[in-house]
């Protein structure tokens, strides 16, 4: 469940999880047309500055949490910080869209990666659909450097900066709210 004020006022700061609810292939009971309603909102109001600054601290975080040890990581855990950089890298190469597929697969195929990165998540990706544990190991050079340099041009392209969201945005917000919670 979701409280639906909560929600809406993290969507118009910029938070991408709801974004990524709203967008997820994977939906145990719903409302299609709240759905639909809510990524409207959210195509409208989110800047993808804001979006690409959530995925940049998120992907940091899991960046330093994760791979202190280059040596030895929990290889499952690589999406923690693989999907962040990702979501930044499409961002980029899709100026003006703040809102980065959900599905993974899409994700990578709409980003213009080296092959080599590609093969490599493909085979992540098969061998995950099969077992949960993926086991340890170092961390693959290029996916670290692939990381890496997006969270580099994030911060260079996506500076922080205080933000609002427009008046217009705040209403179109509450006016989704009181749609939902009409008797």
């Amino acid at each position: 469940g979701w409280d639906l004020a909560k929600a809406l006022r993290l969507l118009l700061k910029g938070n991408a999880v709801v974004i990524e609810w709203l967008t997820s292939p994977f939906v145990y009971a719903g409302t299609e047309t709240f759905r639909q309603q809510g990524l409207a909102l959210a195509r409208q109001a989110v800047r993808p500055a804001a979006i690409a600054r959530h995925y940049l601290h998120l992907g940091e975080r899991q960046r330093r949490t994760h791979f202190s040890d280059t040596r030895a990581i929990e290889i499952k855990k690589l999406f923690f910080a693989l999907r962040p950089a990702l979501a930044l890298r499409w961002l980029r190469l899709h100026p003006g869209e703040a809102v980065a597929p959900m599905h993974f697969p899409t994700l990578v195929a709409q980003s213009e990666l080296p092959s080599m990165i590609v093969e490599f998540v493909d085979e992540l990706l098969a061998r995950k659909a099969v077992s949960r544990e993926l086991g340890t190991g170092p961390l693959p050079g290029p996916v670290a450097t692939l990381i890496d340099s997006e969270f580099t041009i994030a911060r260079d392209l996506w500076p922080s900066e205080p933000w609002r969201p427009e008046p217009a945005m705040v209403a179109a917000a509450d006016a989704l709210l009181r749609t939902w919670l009409a008797p």
